[in-house]
């Protein structure tokens, strides 16, 4: 528990570095004599403590002590004045007790007990020495300076007391009007705070309903700014969304309407331009004829001059003269005036500068749409829809072509190497046949030649020319030539050609034989739809035939039993497939012919006659 009635306890409060420090807290009465109750404890226990320390030599007894008790020296004295006692009456007392140290034991009265003076012991011990020696009587008068100067440094304490106290007074008194200065700042201090603080308050809530009212135009600006943002990302979608319809519809639009509109902003564009150099030249031509107008008496007036100069040379003139003299003045005048205009005109741009200088504007204006009525719309799109249902049709139509085409192109492929192989070896039977021919004709000549009958050879040559001529006419045709040698050449060429050709063949074009190719596959096709067609339509004759005889056949013998029905022929099947076989041999020579370019009928008709020829 805190001791508040200690001298210490007062200290530490009233020290202004104290964490309790009260500067506005009067002190206690009590505090001053409880001060010096503490500092006397305080020396009488450091005067113990070195009584303690001392040596057993210097140590005195209890008999010594006993003798010494009541005795009152100025040493003692001396050690029980305070230690803040002031230094003149401490002078004072060392001056007087001079005497009374002179025999005195320093050591012994050093470790010697303060004590305070008694009267009664002091008047006592001197009824007891009466009759003792001189020394008593000097002790005795020491004794009685001892109180002396006990009395006087009485006296000089309670004066030093007294000015203490009225110091002290003076110090409260002063601490009094101090504390009441800082009572009255303190208050001051409080009514400013307190004004302040209303002030605040004030300006808090005039701040705090500024900055509501701040909060809540930021909370609609905030708002308003979303519904903005939300405005602007619809009206963003929408044009997104018309840019799209109207890139939709410029694609739509028909080619025509923008040349023609093209071509119409054009137009405007340089009539604008044609307005505008007509305004300026015509500017241009009034400020000419302005100055002009300005000059035009300075011009007159050199005219009349020079017209005066000449006057006397115009005077002898009669008639006609005059008159044109007249003219030839008043020619003088235009052409003065021409050349001045001309001059004019030079300081300004002609038109064809100002035609170069001014540019045409544009007016700004887009080019109109060309959709004004919902039913252009729903017209182009049905048009488009045909267009697109039309391409689709002719997409698949070219799909099956194709597939048509390439089937077809490879079984040209097929069939043209059947072909090729096909003439290859005809080729080489031709060329062993004209071995042959050669060497029989050889051998013919040789026995012609042995042999003597004329009638003979010219028989054995007639035959060889017959076989020589029908060979030249399979091969090539009609004969041109009269010798057989020439024939037998022509021949061999043709061969060599026909070989040429069946090389050249496979190395042509790609593409010109697809399309050869395409267009014999064509004929071919369309030459089997007929006979097809035609087929069919005999079929059903022959059973519209067949049926119609039956049913006569019946009618005729209803009366009696059931006619007996056979199965019918296969003669006209058969006799359908060799016609039909007929008609593609044919069909074959006829390709043969326009891919050769030679006669296949005949030859064919000549190598069935002749079969020996080809095999």
């Amino acid at each position: 528990m805190e001791d508040r009635g200690t001298a210490e306890s007062f200290g530490s409060l009233t020290s202004p570095k104290h964490p309790g420090y009260n500067p506005y807290k009067l002190p206690n009465s009590n505090a001053s004599i409880r001060r010096h109750g503490e500092r006397q404890r305080q020396r009488e226990e450091a005067v113990a403590v070195e009584r303690k320390q001392l040596p057993v030599s210097r140590k005195y007894t209890a008999s010594s002590m006993a003798s010494k008790n009541n005795r009152l020296r100025p040493v003692d004295i001396f050690l029980t004045q305070p230690k803040d006692a002031e230094p003149v009456a401490l002078a004072a007392i060392e001056t007087r007790s001079a005497l009374a140290l002179m025999d005195a034991d320093v050591g012994a009265v050093k470790t010697q007990e303060p004590t305070a003076p008694s009267l009664p012991s002091i008047a006592k011990q001197s009824r007891r020495y009466l009759r003792e020696s001189r020394h008593s009587f000097l002790e005795n008068r020491k004794n009685v300076l001892r109180l002396r100067m006990a009395s006087e440094m009485k006296r000089a304490e309670i004066a030093r007391l007294d000015l203490e106290a009225s110091s002290k007074e003076e110090a409260l008194a002063r601490s009094e009007e101090r504390a009441e200065e800082k009572i009255n700042s303190f208050d001051a201090f409080l009514k400013s705070y307190d004004t302040r603080a209303h002030e605040a308050m004030a300006k808090t809530d005039t701040v705090t309903a500024l900055k509501s009212d701040k909060i809540n135009k930021v909370r609609s600006l905030k708002e308003h700014v979303l519904v903005l943002e939300r405005e602007t990302s619809r009206l963003r979608t929408f044009k997104q969304e018309l840019n799209r319809y109207r890139k939709f519809l410029a694609e739509i639009t028909p080619e025509e309407w923008f040349i023609t509109k093209t071509h119409e902003k054009r137009e405007r564009k340089r009539k604008r331009k044609a307005k505008k150099v007509a305004e300026e030249w015509t500017r241009i031509r009034s400020s000419i004829e302005s100055n002009l107008e300005l000059e035009l008496p300075s011009i007159r007036s050199a005219w009349e001059e020079r017209n005066r100069r000449t006057a006397s040379s115009r005077r002898g003139l009669r008639g006609k003269s005059r008159e044109a003299a007249q003219r030839a003045a008043e020619e003088e005048l235009d052409r003065m005036i021409s050349k001045r205009r001309e001059e004019l005109s030079k300081e300004y741009p002609s038109r064809t500068e100002l035609e170069r200088s001014i540019e045409s504007e544009s007016s700004g204006e887009e080019i109109p749409g060309y959709f004004t009525e919902p039913k252009q719309l729903v017209d182009i799109l049905t048009a488009l829809e045909d267009k697109n249902l039309l391409a689709i049709q002719l997409e698949a139509e070219s799909d099956q072509v194709l597939a048509g085409l390439t089937s077809e192109l490879e079984e040209t492929e097929r069939t043209a190497g059947m072909r090729k192989e096909e003439l290859r070896e005809q080729k080489r039977n031709l060329e062993k046949t004209a071995q042959m021919e050669q060497k029989a004709c050889r051998a013919l000549s040789a026995a012609l030649v042995d042999k003597s009958g004329a009638d003979k050879v010219d028989a054995e040559l007639q035959h060889v020319e017959k076989k020589v001529l029908e060979l030249y006419s399979c091969i090539i045709g009609e004969s041109h030539f009269a010798e057989i040698s020439h024939m037998l050449e022509g021949v061999e060429a043709r061969i060599e050609e026909i070989g040429g050709e069946l090389d050249e063949l496979g190395e042509q074009d790609g593409e010109l034989i697809n399309n050869l190719e395409g267009q014999m596959e064509k004929t071919r096709r369309d030459r089997m739809r007929v006979q097809k067609a035609e087929d069919h339509k005999q079929k059903v004759e022959q059973r519209l035939m067949a049926a119609y005889q039956r049913m006569e056949s019946s009618s005729k013998g209803r009366g009696t039993a059931k006619p007996i029905r056979f199965r019918s022929s296969p003669q006209d099947a058969t006799k359908n497939k060799k016609q039909a076989a007929e008609d593609a041999r044919k069909r074959r020579e006829q390709e043969y012919s326009e891919l050769l370019g030679v006669d296949a009928a005949q030859i064919g008709a000549r190598r069935r006659s002749s079969g020996r020829i080809l095999h």
